[in-house]
């Protein structure tokens, strides 16, 4: 059976937008540079989400999960180097980004 939101779709009356990216935070000091980094990847046009509280990293990536999301940016200990890794949800390769780069490949992909 098709779902409701596909009829919709069909008809053209809304969009289901799936979520390129979904920010995590290995702790809550990273917290703040997590958030500096989804403002910056929404004004790049990337759809991005984080939780709105400070979860355990599993919750966060079942988060990202549950949202569809395509990867999940982590923001660790590597922030202090300029880095972030990148998980893609739907093969578990992990990659290391430099963050002059991050909108760039995420909009590759």
């Amino acid at each position: 059976a098709m779902g409701i939101d596909r009829i919709m779709i069909a008809a053209g009356e809304q969009e289901v937008e799936s979520l390129d990216a979904f920010v995590v935070s290995i702790d809550g000091d990273r917290r703040k540079d997590a958030r500096t980094l989804v403002s910056r990847l929404r004004q790049a046009g990337i759809r991005t989400d984080i939780t709105d509280r400070q979860r355990s990293v599993k919750a966060q990536f079942r988060a990202a999960d549950r949202l569809g999301a395509r990867f999940v940016v982590v923001v660790g200990d590597e922030w202090d180097d300029g880095n972030v890794t990148v998980r893609t949800l739907s093969t578990g390769d992990q990659d290391t980004i430099d963050m002059k780069e991050i909108e760039a490949w995420l909009r590759s992909r």
